[in-house]
């Protein structure tokens, strides 16, 4: 068990794998796709999906595992380099990182660029 694994917050009825993607079934819809990985001592982690830990854990945001050494989006990249000065700056990036959970991407990023040019 990966030391960033979750207890699922709904019961998945199927777990379907093909080729190198994992396929996430719940009620007939599908809810998500994992790569996968064959290869011995090869974990392939997807960001996005450990926002959740974040809230509880932000120092994961600089430390963990999924996010060392990746690179945000240039809008959001520039607002993480800014809060990492910040006593709370880990608190305030894990809540934009909530927001493009709940809105999109774009949506969040268009937001930062907007605030930015309003300065």
């Amino acid at each position: 068990m990966s030391p960033y694994t979750l207890c699922s917050p709904c019961p998945v009825d199927l777990l379907k794998c093909g080729g190198g993607r994992k396929r996430i079934v719940l009620d007939g819809v599908e809810i998500g796709q994992h790569d996968r990985c064959f290869d011995r001592g090869e974990t392939i982690y997807n960001p996005w999906h450990y926002v959740s830990v974040l809230t509880r854990k932000p120092i994961v945001l600089r430390n963990g595992a999924p996010f060392h050494d990746r690179v945000m989006p240039a809008a959001m990249e520039k607002v993480r380099h800014r809060l990492k000065a910040m006593h709370d700056g880990d608190r305030q990036m894990v809540s934009c990182l909530e927001c493009v959970d709940l809105d999109g991407l774009p949506a969040v990023e268009g937001r930062i660029v907007r605030r930015r040019h309003h300065r």
